[in-house]
């Protein structure tokens, strides 16, 4: 009897595909020096990798974000694929226009993003956009920039240069800096990328739906049980 109940029970969380996955690990405040495999099995995907010398359109790689979606920004060492330094805020909070040279604090780092440059830095450290952040890492090799708004013209690319920090930024890449790492335009062996939170295609079911199916499960095996004897 015990058994059959577990089998309908099972047959039912399959029939309406309940997901029990487990939930994407959201890091606080800049990590440094992190396998990039780790941060893969902590419940994130790829969203965007790419040589830091390229130029790539922001709604082209953040089109399909909501505001409430959690994003990764990293810098990786392609060498042995890990990621120098990296943090964690909402594509609503990170997308938010900053003025020249200011900074807004989120999960335990300061970001910005204008027609300069886009990234973040330590909690307490300012920044000096020149375009992009020059300033000295005072808390450590803690920050990451890139430039915005600016194609280098190396890697195939068009040159064009239309920074201008009054501005939202359009696209991004074509250097700068990450961790103690600064990169020409044309620099090879390190990469930018994005992570999201890893998307689940199972529908959960709702909970009073489960319980009530359950039910009506039990109530027919009690009658099979009867109708036995």
């Amino acid at each position: 009897m015990k058994s059959l109940v577990v089998k309908l029970l099972t047959a039912t969380a399959l029939l309406f595909n309940i997901n029990f996955a487990s939930a994407t690990v959201i890091p606080v405040g800049i990590k440094t020096d992190t396998s990039f495999t780790s941060i893969v099995d902590d419940g994130w995907s790829v969203l965007y990798r790419e040589n830091t010398g390229l130029t790539s359109s922001i709604a082209d790689v953040f089109g399909s974000l909501s505001a409430n979606d959690w994003i990764i920004l990293g810098g990786v060492r392609n060498t042995d694929n890990l990621v120098l330094v990296h943090a964690a805020v909402k594509w609503g909070d990170f997308s938010t226009y900053t003025s020249f040279n200011a900074t807004n604090t989120h999960n335990g780092a300061n970001w910005y993003f204008n027609g300069y440059s886009m990234g973040f830095t330590a909690v307490g450290d300012a920044i000096n956009q020149t375009t992009a952040d020059t300033s000295a890492f005072v808390n450590g090799n803690l920050g990451l920039s890139i430039h915005t708004n600016y194609f280098s013209g190396s890697n195939g690319q068009m040159y064009s240069n239309t920074q201008n920090s009054n501005v939202a930024p359009t696209y991004f890449g074509s250097g700068y800096r990450f961790g103690n790492q600064t990169f020409g335009n044309d620099a090879t062996g390190f990469d930018f990328v994005v992570f999201t939170e890893r998307s689940v295609s199972a529908v959960d079911a709702p909970a009073s739906l489960i319980l009530l199916i359950s039910g009506m499960l039990m109530i027919g095996v009690r009658r099979f049980s009867v109708k036995k004897r």
